[in-house]
Order: structure tokens, then sequence, then C-alpha cells
């Protein structure tokens, strides 16, 4: 299964919305930024230039997803934390595509 990534999302009483630019400048392998204070999430798209997978773009959306949350949340260790951020984006995705529903 797939995710599906929304264009925008509510939380905490904040929408943000999601874009792909393939202008961004990310660091190193990152395929995405978020930034609370403008409430967006900006994921570099799969192009010629700049390959991606679908998962990898999917997995990324989760990544910056949940440093939304935990900013929201003021929980700024866990948010400097990237192995933490990643690990838990990584078990996110997982059980996103792999889960099986019934009739």
């Amino acid at each position: 299964m797939n995710i599906r990534i929304p264009k925008s999302f509510n939380i905490f009483g904040h929408t943000y919305t999601v874009e792909f630019d393939s202008q961004l400048d990310v660091d190193h392998d990152a395929v995405g930024t978020c930034s609370t204070r403008k409430h967006i999430i900006k994921l570099q798209p799969d192009s010629e230039a700049k390959p991606r997978l679908k998962s990898q773009i999917e997995q990324s959306y989760l990544h910056e997803l949940v440093h939304v949350i935990l900013r929201e949340l003021m929980y700024n260790d866990l948010d400097n934390n990237e192995q933490f951020i990643d690990t838990f984006a990584s078990a996110l995705h997982q059980i996103l595509t792999t889960s099986e529903y019934g009739k």
C-alpha cells in the first residue's frame, strides 16, 4: 500500500500545507524540510535530475511530520534527535504500508 501525501492537514488548530518543490535545497540525502513558523512541509519530487523512490518520498514526509508533531508539543529534546525521528518515521512507514484490513 502507498501512503497518500496530503496537500494540507490540521494539527492543534494550525493548518499545514505540503508542497513539492524541485528547487528545495536540503543537505545530503534529505528529501524534505518543515517549518512550524510558516506551517509548511516541503518535499523534493521525483525527477530525472534527482530520482527518488516513492517510498523515500513517503518516508521523508513522515519524518517531517514527526518533526511537526514534536515541535507543536514542544518536545525539543526529541525534535533535535534525528536518529529517533528517522527510526520513528521508518517504523510508522512500515506499519502504514504493510497493514492489512478486513472487510
